[in-house]
């Protein structure tokens, strides 16, 4: 491996077949768990506690990324956004907080 850093290892093998044992259906759409999803990002100071992660098809788990990308998006077209950092944090935030309550089924 030349140049790029392992992200996960065989820790998180373990974790994630063992969520995928527990969470055999996706938790967006019941199609079969293809993939484990980490709801804060690790980047983000997530983690890999159950709290923090979603079994998911790999037609959802797209979605869920493409989703986070156009929230970016739309955050970078409001004018002068950039000017103001914590306006932008939170509108971010909230937007994330909304995408969560959703996946959950609570929005």
């Amino acid at each position: 491996m030349t140049g790029k850093r392992r992200r996960y290892g065989r820790a998180w093998k373990r974790i994630r077949d063992r969520y995928a044992a527990k969470h055999p259906n996706c938790e967006r759409c019941g199609a079969p768990t293809e993939e484990i999803h980490h709801i804060t990002p690790l980047c983000e100071g997530g983690g890999y506690d159950d709290t923090n992660l979603m079994a998911l098809c790999r037609r959802c788990h797209k979605w869920i990324h493409e989703r986070a990308k156009d929230c970016q998006y739309l955050a970078s077209l409001i004018p002068g956004l950039d000017a103001e950092p914590e306006l932008k944090e939170e509108l971010l935030k909230d937007a994330k907080e909304l995408e969560e309550k959703f996946l959950k089924g609570e929005g």
